[in-house]
């Protein structure tokens, strides 16, 4: 501004300016907090989908080779000649008949 822009520039105008410069600033400030507080959030909330993932995978995997293992051992108890593990069902209580000192006395 030149001498004579400046002094016709009255004191309230000055202020205006001012302000609006002071809003701009903050406004500025404002969007740039809120843009570093989404990255913050979408990388940890993607540090969160990465761990979970990391546990679902080591217990497909622990999973896995349980099974794996579970079969190795069946397939050699079946080259063996071993009859397969069966569950038998629960009968619960009370289908012994007689009282336990009974039931020790005689063999099975």
């Amino acid at each position: 501004m030149s001498e004579s822009q400046r002094e016709n520039v009255t004191k309230r105008d000055r202020q205006k300016q001012r302000r609006e410069a002071k809003l701009a600033a903050e406004r500025a400030a404002a969007a740039r907090a809120r843009r570093n507080r989404l990255f913050v959030f979408a990388f940890l909330g993607a540090v969160v989908l990465a761990g979970i993932g990391v546990v679902v995978q080591r217990q497909l995997s622990a999973r896995a080779a349980q099974q794996a293992q579970v079969q190795a051992v069946a397939d050699n108890l079946e080259a063996l000649g071993c009859t397969p593990d069966e569950q038998q069902p629960d009968l619960g209580g009370g289908h012994l008949s007689g009282t336990p000192e009974e039931l020790v006395a005689e063999p099975p």
